[in-house]
């Protein structure tokens, strides 16, 4: 008997119905849908914790702001002018020359907040891999595959991490990429050529992928497409010298990301050294192949696509960046390089009596891989919180500080805290700084902070620990150029005055 009564005519005739539909598939259209709706339920979870992440103010100051300000100037019809760590004041585009960036420009000309860039971070991914399900389901036999390679794509260290620490212009990287894949073996010439465009405009280094594209279509598909392929690689070559030779240094900027040699620039000892030191740099290339049941590794023609990312984040010597870490934005860009090396290792071995028995065995290896890295690497990977309650209490407990948010002026000078810096990026805002000529140059007309002794370290940065943060505080309160604007418990602003 039904709980609440008798079962309504409509409601069981339209469940009689579905059962019916699902019954009249065959296990090829379910495991299609399944892969579909895979999809679909990693993007819900993702876009949760980018979200709440954002409402809890859990991304900071560094390169948040630095996008998103340029993102307004934009929308404001401005030219999009950042302060760079190592150039100075310069366009945007003189650091990446990533225009595609500024498709994030228009929602905030019918929104104010940031909740749109975090989706960027997300939504274009899962778009991206709506083409290659689809793409994988053109090539392989075995439905059951398409599964793991959703998976092993969501799941990857490098990808979770990519989530957390906000967006970059790589985020759009697998859209475009998948989006050209599909156009070449769905044979969409209009669409291929958009998407490689596309691609290009990412940023500055991608043309070293569409030009290891030409070079896996080059030893995949042999003669047939060697012009194509030629052709490809040349565009890339020739685009790639006019962009950090000529585009990027007119725009005052400068490309940084050329490995830096030194004494020993003759040395091939020393480029060698870099690609295995420090160790985490072969930890790094390990568990990304292991994440994807080291299918990476079973075929020649997709190694260019992974090893050029391997080689560029190694060997560039920007002091400071990290590039070989799981840990950062980097593992977004070769996501889709090892989900499609993985592919298309599963559709040259499908028809291989002996691989047919050992590529299940490598599929579910990855899975357990990825399975103990999450829990092992640095703590438990990012997409765990979204299934601890305990994850949107912080959401709640945070709350309080969107008041701050909203007493804050709009289209002022403001200098804030490390987290609040990503919700104030509508204003012309500005890190705390002890530095007095810096401060004499921003000369800020709101002061906005919270005075918690409990908050997080990370939030009182550049500040070292509270009794240097609370001295600089003190010292403003007692600032004669400044008065009080807004106070409410541990949350302050104040004003400059006129």
């Amino acid at each position: 008997m039904y709980p609440f009564g008798k079962i309504p005519h409509e409601l069981r005739k339209n469940c009689n119905d579905m059962y019916k539909f699902i019954r009249s598939m065959n296990k090829t259209k379910l495991l299609i849908v399944a892969a579909y709706v895979l999809i679909a339920l990693f993007t819900v979870a993702y876009v949760l914790l980018v979200l709440h992440r954002y409402w809890q103010f859990q991304y900071f100051f560094t390169d948040n702001v630095y996008f998103q300000k340029a993102f307004w100037d934009v929308a404001r019809f401005e030219l999009p002018i950042v302060q760079h760590k190592f150039l100075g004041e310069i366009v945007i585009l003189g650091d990446h020359f990533s225009p595609t960036i500024f498709f994030l420009s228009l929602p905030l000309l019918l929104y104010r907040g940031s909740e749109f860039t975090q989706l960027a971070m997300i939504i274009p991914f899962s778009i991206g891999m709506v083409f290659a399900v689809h793409l994988a389901h053109s090539l392989l036999h075995d439905k059951v595959r398409v599964l793991f390679l959703v998976m092993f794509s969501y799941l990857y260290l490098g990808f979770q991490h990519a989530m957390i620490f906000g967006f970059h212009e790589i985020h759009f990287t697998p859209l475009f990429f998948w989006m050209m894949a599909w156009a070449y073996f769905m044979k969409r010439k209009m669409m291929y050529i958009v998407s490689i465009a596309l691609l290009l405009l990412t940023k500055e280094s991608m043309p070293i992928v569409v030009f290891c594209w030409g070079a896996f279509l080059l030893l995949s598909q042999g003669a047939s497409v060697r012009k194509h392929a030629m052709v490809l690689m040349t565009v890339a070559i020739l685009y790639f010298f006019v962009v950090i030779g000529v585009v990027i240094p007119a725009l005052g900027g400068k490309f940084l990301y050329a490995p830096d040699l030194g004494e020993a620039s003759a040395s091939i000892f020393t480029l060698v050294s870099r690609l295995f030191t420090p160790a985490e740099k072969i930890y790094t290339f390990i568990i990304s192949v292991a994440s994807f049941g080291f299918l990476p590794l079973l075929n020649f023609a997709t190694l260019p696509l992974v090893l050029q990312d391997f080689l560029m984040r190694y060997i560039s010597s920007i002091p400071g960046n990290n590039q070989y870490s799981l840990a950062f934005h980097y593992g977004i860009a070769l996501t889709p390089m090892l989900t499609f090396s993985g592919l298309w290792s599963l559709y040259l071995t499908q028809n291989n009596t002996v691989w047919r028995r050992v590529v299940p065995i490598l599929l579910l290896l990855g899975l357990v891989i990825t399975t103990i890295t999450h829990w092992s690497y640095q703590g438990r990977g990012p997409l765990h919180q979204v299934f601890i309650p305990d994850f949107y209490n912080v959401t709640r407990d945070n709350s309080f500080l969107w008041e701050l948010i909203d007493k804050t002026p709009r289209d002022s000078v403001v200098m804030t805290m490390n987290h609040l810096g990503f919700a104030l990026a509508d204003r012309d805002v500005h890190q705390f700084t002890s530095d007095s000529e810096t401060f004499k140059r921003i000369n800020p007309e709101y002061i906005v902070y919270d005075k918690r002794s409990d908050q997080s370290p990370a939030n009182i940065l550049p500040f070292m620990n509270f009794d240097e943060y609370f001295k600089f505080i003190e010292l403003l309160e007692n600032d004669s150029r400044f008065v009080p604007y807004f106070e409410k418990g541990t949350l302050k602003i104040l004003k400059r005055k006129t």
